[in-house]
C-alpha cells in the first residue's frame, strides 16, 4: 500500500541523510478555483547532501523498507490515520 499524503521518511545515504515528505500535487484552473489533486510525489525538505533539497521523486524511490517512516505532517491524512491506529 502506498503511503498517505503527509508521511515523512528518512533516507540514509553516504555522507548523511535526507528527509522526504509525501505531498499532494494539485491543479488549479483559471476559471475554476477548486483545487484538484492530480498526483502525489515525494519532496525532499532537508538533506545533508547538496542538491537534494527541493528534489521531487516518484514513490518507488522513497517508499522502501530501507527508508523508515519517522513522522507525519499534522492535519494530513497520514497523521489522522496514525491517530486512529
Amino acid at each position: 500500500m502506498s503511503d498517505l499524503i503527509g508521511t515523512i521518511r528518512r533516507e540514509e545515504h553516504e555522507g548523511g541523510f535526507s528527509i522526504w515528505a509525501k505531498v499532494a500535487q494539485a491543479q488549479v484552473h483559471a476559471f475554476n478555483p477548486v483545487r484538484t489533486v492530480v498526483a502525489a510525489e515525494w519532496l525532499c525538505v532537508y538533506s545533508t547532501a547538496e542538491g537534494n533539497c527541493g528534489e521531487r521523486l516518484h514513490r518507488m524511490f522513497v517508499e522502501r523498507d530501507a527508508n523508515p517512516v519517522v513522522g507525519f505532517v499534522p492535519g494530513t491524512p497520514a497523521a489522522e490515520q496514525a491517530v486512529t491506529t
